[in-house]
């Protein structure tokens, strides 16, 4: 799993989630692994930050880590594809956090919360793979800590070690992040793919009534994993308004790969519209030629707002 990265000088969430299995070694795993397998009983926990400007005085300096909780049931079944589902409480989720939902029949799967929210409706970030039962287990158990502007100071790679005592036995793990100068966040508004693309009204899901998710979907489906492809690191884009018309046709191509009724003939029309754009922009290397460590005159370390950072960070509790 790729290291999550935050911009510098800011006070970001770290998140993980209790580790269930092994025992004493300080190994990554699959995120959505332990957060399927929430524990039942978890204590106190604790947390080492290690970063480039910061690091505990000794091996035995631990700081207070926070655990978040929530368990309750569905109120209605879901279908396999859904994209919401109704609890039978009222829950605050954060966005990027994992969730487990467990059926009578001991069937478990792993979501991802889309959006912060307090309230009985989940927004998914993918569409459920499974039908699930009303009545179904909805639980999720994180640990999480609050970095300081002091602790994100300098860029570079950093860990944290994490410890906990879980269902009685004493676990540490290590979760891996990074500091960064910059982070590609686009701009693009909902009016402004509606005014270039109108098809987007009727082809989004209902649920996703401020098209949050698709501009999400278009741009961590779509962009990112062009920008990778082409060895294009996020911290080294200087203006990544030049990628807002890519991330607008991504978004229509990302709702429209969700859609069971697409017609294949239009769909590979956009696609390729989409590869040919791509081409353009990749083209034009003036947006993502300066490297992180040097910023371009009158630029500085970059303000945009970090939301959802994969499964690890959240904005704001």
């Amino acid at each position: 799993m790729p290291a999550e990265k935050f911009i510098i000088g800011t006070a970001p969430i770290l998140t993980t989630y209790p580790r269930t299995m092994g025992g004493g070694n300080y190994n990554d795993s699959d995120s959505r692994e332990w957060a399927a397998a929430a524990p039942v009983d978890v204590g106190t926990a604790y947390v080492q930050i290690y970063t480039p400007a910061s690091s505990p005085t000794t091996v035995d300096t631990w700081a207070s880590a926070t655990i978040s909780t929530i368990s309750t049931t569905l109120a209605s079944s879901a279908s396999e594809g859904a994209r919401t589902l109704t609890l039978s409480a009222s829950a605050t989720m954060y966005r990027g956090t994992l969730y487990s939902i467990r059926t009578v029949a001991g069937e478990i799967h792993t979501v991802e919360s889309a959006r912060n929210i307090t309230g009985t409706t989940v927004y998914l970030k993918d569409p459920l793979t499974h039908d699930v039962p009303s009545g179904s287990d909805f639980v999720g158990i994180d640990i999480y800590k609050v970095l300081t502007t002091a602790q994100t100071a300098l860029a570079g790679p950093c860990h944290a070690i994490w410890k906990c005592v879980v269902n009685g036995i004493d676990m540490r793990w290590s979760t891996q992040f990074s500091i960064v100068r910059r982070l590609a966040t686009s701009k693009l508004t909902p009016s402004r793919l509606i005014r270039d693309y109108p098809i987007v009204l009727s082809s989004v899901d209902a649920s996703d009534y401020d098209l949050e998710h698709a501009l999400g979907a278009g741009w961590r489906n779509e962009v990112l994993p062009w920008l990778h492809a082409n060895n294009i690191s996020e911290e080294n884009i200087v203006s990544v308004e030049e990628l807002e018309p890519l991330h607008a046709l991504a978004t229509v191509v990302a709702i429209l790969r969700q859609r069971p009724d697409t017609e294949q003939v239009y769909f590979d029309r956009m696609q390729g519209r989409l590869d040919q754009l791509k081409e353009t922009t990749l083209a034009s290397s003036t947006w993502f030629e300066a490297n992180q460590n040097t910023d371009p005159p009158g630029l500085g370390p970059s303000t945009n707002e970090v939301v959802k950072q994969g499964n690890g960070f959240r904005v704001s509790r």
